[in-house]
């Protein structure tokens, strides 16, 4: 008898231990069918994890429901590399599509949230966020990324191929957010590389009528607490297009926002739209944090075209000691802005190395006085490097009547700068007192050595009738100090033409160095000032020593004055 019950407890045990295995979800499993919702679909994952080859839930194209604050969260029976999770469209037609339904809190509904969550996949599945949702009904988020905490991120998820669409009004509003926050909107700050929101993917997505498009971001006291890994957008497959963002209020807008990241990528995005009021804006914007900030960073093979009666930074990276930023073969392109402008911008800490190249600016037209900035390198390199080499800049003008174009502009480094192309860019219509300048290459501060070589920097041209003595057109600037070591030599300087100023503060200049410089092998021709007091100086160096050999300069005009100066 002893026996039998012996029998019998085993037979009970094994029984449940193999409902336990067959309560794991694997295999495939269709919506609407072996689940009639998404959110049906979330409960069972949540409640039993995920079994051997991982699950793929196949959503029937056109299926509609409606749901917010949907939490994926699995505590038992992880996701893992072998053992995936997958919400996908199956079939033609529309993709299938979440209503958000009323939320309730002002700063953390969102209609999926993945908590702290691994290997998850979200393919093709569209979110809305009606209007019919408002004040704090609205949603904050369309795909949320949260912590659990500091030793449990979300890692190794994608969101691909998904239209997002909430509601910009709500200044809070993101299409897809890495986020530092967890459940309740509280902070964590990853205290290991487990509790990161690490090596997540986010691309083929359109986003729209959002405040900020993308954004991902980490509480970096140190290096442990920088996520790792993140890719927006990816090269060789479907672009995130990001349109109608931006808000009428207060607060700096971004289309993509990235802070306290390790290895980060932002590849092929396509952004457009822009902001109507005069906030500032950036488009790409990457920054740092005082403690940590942006190491290995890559930002290539975007587009962006925008509007924005604001300041506007198209493309902004910063960099930690040490650390790199890589910016290549991104287009920007027919941006019109009524504030200050920067096409390209990096900002590297010390000792931080920056490269810049092979990215196209043109056709920027920019309404009003202020300064623009095509690629510009600002604060302090200290012994940092700087490179930046063939890019293309061109078509931009600035139509107030004093403008300030600044094509390269640096103001500290280890620089060189070679083989850009720049040309036919402008100030058309100045006039009265004010002043207007246009720069090829500027440096102005200290530099421990630089090298500009084989550029071209050609038809720089202001237009209008200005009389301001220290309006001025210059190929290259060298502003530097007796140590600085200076290599000038290759380059094209031509078609420099416009109404300029005399004295040090203005006129019509090829070459102009304040220290010792090598230069050699330029070629300068064809510089023309119509200003009836103008000057035009094909190479011009203030202090020290020089050596200058084998430049070629010729055809310097001042048809309306006799000041010109060959060296």
């Amino acid at each position: 008898m002893k026996k039998t019950y012996i029998v019998l407890l085993g037979i009970l045990l094994t029984a449940g231990l193999n409902l336990n295995i067959k309560a794991q979800l694997s295999g495939t499993k269709t919506i609407p069918g072996d689940y009639s919702s998404i959110a049906n679909a979330a409960t069972a994952l949540n409640a039993n994890g995920v079994g051997a080859g991982g699950v793929v839930f196949d959503i029937a194209a056109g299926h509609t429901e409606t749901v917010s604050n949907l939490v994926i969260s699995i505590t038992t029976n992880l996701p893992t590399a072998a053992n995936p999770v997958v919400f996908q469209k199956s079939g033609t037609g529309a993709n299938p599509l979440i209503t958000a339904a009323a939320g309730a809190s002002p700063t953390i509904d969102g209609i999926i949230k993945l908590n702290g969550t691994d290997y998850t996949t979200f393919d093709g599945i569209d979110l809305l966020d009606p209007t019919s949702n408002t004040g704090d009904a609205r949603m904050e988020w369309g795909f949320v990324f949260l912590r659990v905490s500091t030793s449990n991120g979300c890692q190794n998820n994608v969101i691909r191929n998904c239209n997002i669409t909430l509601q910009k009004e709500n200044t809070a509003s993101i299409g897809i957010f890495i986020s530092k926050l967890n459940l309740a909107g509280s902070i964590i700050t990853a205290n290991s590389s487990s509790g990161r929101n690490s090596y997540n993917k986010v691309y083929g997505n359109n986003i729209t009528n959002v405040d900020n498009g993308i954004t991902v971001n980490a509480e970096a006291f140190s290096s442990l607490g920088r996520d790792e890994g993140n890719e927006i957008g990816m090269n060789g497959f479907g672009a995130n297009n990001i349109t109608n963002w931006g808000d009428d209020g207060d607060q700096v807008v971004e289309a993509i926002k990235c802070q306290n990241q390790l290895d980060l990528k932002i590849n092929n995005n396509v952004i457009a739209g822009g902001n109507d009021s005069t906030i500032p804006t950036s488009v790409i914007n990457i920054s740092t944090s005082a403690s940590s900030g942006q190491s290995n960073l890559e930002v290539s093979y975007n587009q962006i075209s925008i509007n924005s009666l604001g300041d506007v930074s198209c493309i902004i990276g910063g960099g930690a000691a040490y650390d790199s930023v890589r910016i290549h073969n991104n287009i920007v392109e027919n941006c019109n802005v009524s504030g200050s402008f920067t096409a390209i911008g990096v900002i590297p800490a010390s000792n931080g190395r920056a490269f810049v190249h092979n990215n196209t600016i043109r056709n920027n037209t920019f309404t009003l006085p202020y300064n623009n900035y095509l690629i510009g390198a600002f604060g302090a390199f200290h012994g940092g490097n700087l490179s930046i080499h063939s890019n293309q800049i061109y078509g931009n003008q600035n139509i107030s009547a004093d403008g300030r174009i600044y094509c390269i502009y640096i103001e500290s480094g280890a620089v060189e700068c070679y083989s850009n192309t720049v040309f036919n860019n402008s100030i058309p219509n100045s006039s009265g007192t004010l002043a207007s300048s246009i720069y090829g290459y500027l440096n102005g501060g200290a530099t421990p050595s630089q090298k500009i070589y084989n550029n071209t920097f050609s038809n720089l041209s202001i237009g209008g009738s200005n009389t301001a003595a220290n309006t001025k057109i210059t190929g290259i600037v060298v502003n530097g100090q007796p140590s600085t070591l200076t290599e000038i030599y290759g380059n094209l300087v031509s078609g420099l033409s416009g109404p300029c100023g005399s004295g040090t503060s203005g006129g019509v200049r090829g070459i102009y160095v304040s220290f010792s410089s090598n230069i050699h092998n330029n070629k300068i021709y064809d510089l023309t000032n119509t200003s009836t007091t103008g000057i035009t100086i094909g190479c011009q160096i203030e202090y020290g020593t020089q050596a200058i050999y084998n430049n070629f300069i010729s055809s310097l005009y001042a048809p309306i004055q006799t000041t010109i100066t060959v060296l």
